[in-house]
């Protein structure tokens, strides 16, 4: 159904695609033909995003670069980069301690401000390995989940090690709060988490490396208009809130500002798996 071979050259529905694990985030996506509304591709395995600094450094052309930590200078809140830049292999990562975190290097971006209002359209995809189980922790977000927080959180869940994508409505409730049907997130190997979302259609998709693609509804209830409390952030849920566990690590993550379709996110869920081995 894939089409996606373990080695050299193969070709699928004509078009040619070389071994993954030799390619960047953004030329799997490139490949596949699927780069439309791509906005933010950060892999810590090229050295075009990481070889060292304060920045992992977005290459879909955008400039949406992100910190490590809250700002542009050194401080607790930093992942450690580990490996080889430029390797591609899964030996390059940022390692988090249970307070680090990444944050977008400027105010957000209209597509991320639209993750949490009415009729939004994106997708995001993380290639990342949980710490410690049975935690609550997050992947990324806008929001704090306070009483009035505006803004969305995908989380790893405490009492199930589920991925969970809740959107607040700025007025103390959920505009939506959905989990892929029986997936866990294991600790200590890599995982392979994403989700696409038309809220105008009431259709969620997701793909796990543990659980393959699962449908969900996705119509928002009475969403919120305002602006996220937080500034998007990756490996938490906005700012200091919820950073991933002590041990967890950090390899991808892709952001569109549209929704890919089925085919489209298992394509490019089962390229990622390649690259990464899983």
């Amino acid at each position: 159904m894939s089409g996606i071979g373990t080695g050299g050259i193969h070709v699928h529905g004509g078009g040619t695609h070389r071994n993954w694990r030799g390619l960047d985030a953004k030329q799997i996506v490139d490949r596949l033909g699927q780069s439309a509304n791509l906005q933010t591709a950060l892999d810590a395995g090229d050295s075009s995003s990481y070889t060292s600094g304060q920045s992992w450094l977005d290459l879909s052309g955008n400039g949406q670069d992100f910190f490590l930590g809250t700002t542009s200078g050194s401080e607790a809140s930093d992942p450690t980069f580990n490996g080889t830049a430029g390797l591609l292999s899964p030996l390059e990562y940022f390692g988090h301690d249970g307070g680090d975190f990444f944050t977008y290097d400027t105010t957000n971006e209209t597509w991320m401000e639209n993750i949490h209002k009415d009729n939004a359209a994106f997708t995001l995809y993380f290639v990342f390995m949980m710490g410690v189980e049975l935690t609550n922790q997050a992947l990324a977000g806008t929001c704090t989940f306070g009483a009035s927080s505006s803004g969305f959180m995908m989380n790893i869940t405490s009492g199930s090690n589920s991925p969970n994508l809740i959107v607040r409505d700025g007025a103390g409730g959920g505009a939506l709060s959905i989990t892929p049907t029986g997936v866990s997130v294991s600790a200590g190997v890599w995982s392979i988490c994403g989700i696409s979302v038309d809220e105008a259609n009431d259709l969620a998709q997701w793909f796990t490396s543990r659980g393959g693609l699962d449908p969900d509804p996705a119509a928002y209830t009475s969403p919120s208009s305002s602006a996220a409390d937080q500034t998007l952030s990756i490996g938490s849920r906005g700012g200091s809130v919820t950073p991933m566990t002590d041990g967890s690590r950090f390899a991808l993550f892709l952001g569109f500002s549209r929704a890919l379709n089925g085919m489209e996110m298992h394509r490019l869920g089962r390229a990622l798996r390649r690259r990464w081995m899983i």
